[in-house]
């Protein structure tokens, strides 16, 4: 066993190297195939060899699981004389037919890596579709963006969307890539974006939708994005979920063929319904011309200033190197796709000529190459090839979720660390290494940053169109992953070790048969095609690593997926009507993500303490959708056999009690903690244990009922950065050692009591927070914002405080923010030193729908504060 585990790794090494140097060679290429192969069968026979072992320990001495065992273990010898059979025939084929050049040297590395923050500045174009945005006055207006494939399109928009999003009362981007073409899926589409009322039955019509839109935006000034269309009628379609109502709404169109934006300029006025009680057909004076905007390359200086940037993270080219530059720039058709993608590559690399000149001659290879890739794709291939191993891996998986699909990098984290993607490190935990992953993926231009949290990282991520066209070729070319995406399963690669299913209406349980199969994902559109999971299914598939059923309608897991799925680490059930878990889940010993989050499972199961290897457990139930109540979710009551999950990371939501307020310090590498029906009495116990986790990062601490008193004396932590409150609050909290923490950045309060001095002690005492949240707060009538306050706040949201009557943002406070959200503050009666609220220059997003109506017709409100706000 040993020696075929250290040929695995010499397989993977090897796959590394000549994947970068050799990629258009046929013979090659087929015996790389081989290999990967081979390497797949020895990681399965591993796995089967790591069950046994912990099948022998629970088993023990059982007389009647002997000859069960000694069979097995029989079949597993015999296997591995087989792959050592096959490994020496690999071996001879390659000194047979494969000629590698021994002069030719590896890629040599650098230690440094430049990570740059410089963006691509649009300037000119990016001033220019803000005037198309401005242009239209009150008539509702569309703008086509066309261009061809990595001329940063998507880049472009995303980039001014961000930043004009704060002047429409409602903003929304959708990825028809990812729409089936019928025109309801396009209208639900966005009226799930806009977080609106969906409650349509399968009798919905298109009309019930349109009207659903039309009346919730009649008054509404909107901004819609419609990414990735490549169709003419895919434009008819994004056209039905608007209207012209006379508010300077706007929609934008990004597509790659002119064909697109072109015809989107024809029949303008038969495609719009508006909402008047006139039964005549709109007219176009009705709607404003439609605006077309071409992106081509970048000019040579532009490109010129992105190569270095991303290369070597300034604009500053040392002057060897200036030439080499230039011919790579070329190379790239000074496309941004491309060009980021290549210095990311290079960055990695010695700034030497013959490093460089390597790069070129790949480039040249590849392009020279009669390969079926379109030649942006050529160029993101050479970069992909330059790729480490381990981020090929993770790039390649990402692929398997549909085009324009959102990527949570929490879930891919955990997603990947399952997959044994991520490559240990003293002294840095997994999921802070696979974090890392993610940003190296975005600096090489594979991912795009689509929003952060308040601490800055990256919360929500998109491949790219044309990044993920590539990723798919090449996983469906390895057999790495396909997604089921309306294809039958019957016409799909059964080879392949990652299923992605959506966009079925058909129950597919039992017709599920891939050999190799360890990751199944049922998207959020598949509830129906997954109303259970069939007893076969686990026997058939015992190789599963990740079942990921989020949103399906099973209503129960087969009996005995605890039996065979021996290598199950990660089990996704959220919001699924599962009410109980088989007993079998017990002998569950590599699961590291359980998610019951909003299933039915009421309490947590008796022999949870088994799963020694579990990081991260989700469980509560959703009671309230609307989240009105304060008890809109119920925490499952912890076992006493939590105490014995050494490795666990996340516990979300679980119950106090008398035992788990004294064994809760056990869970030493506890990171983030929600923990529910907290009752005063309990605090003391509670937060002393708390505060003995130096791990402890991120803790939400939700009272039994909204009167129930919490108590923060014992709570101290120097290493505490999130800290949510539910619950009423005794009269000398902020005196309290956790609110004059150093380390606390983030604070919500939410149904608490405050007093008129509360935001003055919070800023005096909490001198790094950088987010702050009031949700539901009493016992003040003004919240006032005073000079020199929260110097460091980024991020401020005040929502549904119905006491407060006045708002106050005194002159050189508040002088960081970039978020601010105020909703449902409904008493107020004026916004005092409104003038001084334009003064906050660096907001970026503001949401304060009730603001117009405060300031409009009065007269100490300037122009150019007005246009500001």
């Amino acid at each position: 066993m040993r020696r075929i585990e250290s040929e695995l790794r010499m397989i993977h090494c090897f796959l590394a190297q000549m994947e970068t140097r050799y990629d258009n060679k046929q013979v090659l290429q087929s015996w790389i195939g081989e290999a990967r192969k081979l390497g797949c069968l020895v990681e399965q026979t591993m796995d089967e060899y790591v069950v046994r072992i912990l099948h022998k320990k629970g088993v023990g001495k059982k007389l009647l699981d002997v000859p069960a065992f000694a069979l097995a273990s029989r079949r597993l010898v015999a296997q591995l004389k087989e792959i050592e059979v096959e490994l020496e025939h690999l071996s001879k084929m390659k000194k047979r037919w494969v000629q590698v050049d021994s002069q030719i040297s590896l890629p040599v590395f650098s230690t440094q890596s430049h990570v740059s923050n410089n963006e691509l500045t649009y300037g000119e174009r990016r001033e220019e579709l803000i005037m198309l945005l401005d242009k239209g006055g009150q008539d509702l207006s569309v703008i086509a963006i066309c261009g061809q494939r990595g001329s940063g399109k998507t880049h472009l928009v995303k980039d001014v969307y961000q930043s004009v999003r704060k002047d429409f009362d409602c903003t929304a981007w959708i990825s028809l890539s990812q729409c089936p073409s019928t025109d309801d899926a396009v209208l639900k589409r966005t009226i799930q974006e806009l977080q609106m009322d969906d409650s349509f039955t399968e009798s919905s019509t298109v009309e019930d939708y349109i009207q659903s839109l039309m009346t919730g935006l009649k008054k509404k000034k909107f901004l819609f994005v419609f990414d990735d269309v490549q169709v003419p009628d895919a434009v008819r379609k994004a056209r039905h979920t608007s209207f012209n109502n006379k508010m300077s709404s706007r929609i934008i169109i990004i597509t790659r063929m002119r064909g697109v934006a072109s015809g989107s300029e024809c029949s303008v006025e038969a495609e719009f319904d508006t909402p008047s009680s006139s039964s005549e057909p709109p007219k176009l004076s009705d709607i404003q011309d439609l605006e077309c905007m071409e992106l081509t390359c970048l000019r040579f200086d532009e490109a010129f200033n992105l190569f270095c940037a991303k290369a070597f993270g300034s604009n500053n080219c040392p002057e060897q190197l200036r030439e080499t530059s230039k011919r790579i720039i070329t190379l790239c058709d000074q496309l941004p796709q491309a060009i980021v993608s290549i210095g990311a590559s290079l960055s990695l690399k010695q700034p030497t000529q013959s490093v460089w000149h390597e790069m070129i001659e790949q480039i040249c290879r590849i392009r020279d190459s009669k390969s079926s890739l379109n030649d942006i794709h050529k160029i993101l291939y050479v970069s992909y090839n330059n790729l480490p191993m381990h981020l090929k891996n993770c790039l390649l998986y990402c692929s398997i979720f549909p085009a324009g699909h959102l990527l949570l990098p929490e879930r891919l984290v955990r997603l990947w660390i399952a997959e044994g993607f991520i490559e240990k490190q003293v002294s840095s935990q997994l999921e802070e290494i696979a974090y890392n992953y993610v940003q190296e993926l975005i600096r090489w231009g594979f991912l795009q940053i689509i929003d952060s949290d308040e601490f800055g990282q990256v919360a929500s991520c998109r491949m790219p169109i044309v990044v993920h066209e590539l990723a798919v070729s090449i996983s469906q070319k390895e057999e790495f992953g396909a997604s089921c995406h309306g294809v039958k399963l019957e016409e799909m690669d059964t080879n392949v070790r990652c299923l992605f299913i959506s966009k079925y209406h058909e129950d597919i349980g039992s017709s599920i048969d891939f050999p190799h199969l360890r990751t199944l994902i049922a998207g959020e559109d598949a509830a129906s095609c997954l109303p259970s999971i069939p007893a076969s299914l686990p026997s058939k598939h015992k190789y599963i690593t990740v079942l990921e059923l989020q949103g399906s309608q099973i209503k129960e897991l087969p009996y005995n997926i605890g039996y065979h799925l021996f290598n199950l680490r990660y089990l996704g059930l959220r919001n699924t009507e599962i009410r109980e878990l088989p007993y079998s889940m017990h002998r569950l010993y590599s699961l590291q993500t359980l998610d019951l989050k909003w299933s039915g499972i009421q309490e947590l199961p008796s022999w949870i303490g088994n799963l020694t290897t579990l990081r991260h457990l989700f469980a509560d139930n959703l009671i309230d959708k609307s989240q009105t109540e304060f008890l809109f979710f119920r925490s499952l009551r912890a076992r006493k056999g939590v105490k014995h999950l050494k490795e666990l990371q996340t516990l979300e939501t679980v119950q106090t009690s008398t035992f788990f307020e004294n064994n809760v310090n056990h869970l030493t590498q506890l990171s983030s903690l929600c923990v529910g029906n907290v009752e005063g009495r309990s605090c003391k116990t509670l937060f002393a244990s708390l505060s003995k986790i130096s791990s402890l990062s991120s803790l939400t601490v939700s009272a039994c009922h909204s009167k129930e008193e919490l108590r923060f004396q014992t709570l101290t932590s120097d290493h505490l950065k999130r800290l949510v409150v539910r619950g009423r609050l005794f009269n000398k909290t902020f005196e309290c050692p956790i609110f004059m923490s150093k380390s606390l950045q983030s604070l919500e309060l939410s149904w608490c009591n405050l007093w008129e001095d509360s935001l003055l002690e919070l800023s005096k005492n909490l001198c790094k927070l950088v987010s702050l949240s009031l949700h539901r707060v009493s016992g003040i009538s003004q919240l006032v914002f005073q000079k020199n306050s929260f110097a460091k706040l980024r991020r401020l949201v005040l929502t549904k405080i119905d006491a407060v009557t006045d708002l106050k943002i005194l002159d050189g406070s508040l002088e960081s923010l970039e978020v601010l959200h105020v909703e449902s503050l409904d008493s107020i009666r004026e916004l005092q030193n409104i003038q001084d609220l334009s003064k906050i220059l660096c907001v970026r997003d503001l949401y304060f729908p009730k603001l117009i109506s405060l300031h409009r017709g009065t007269d100490d409100i300037d122009g150019a504060v007005a246009q500001h706000l």
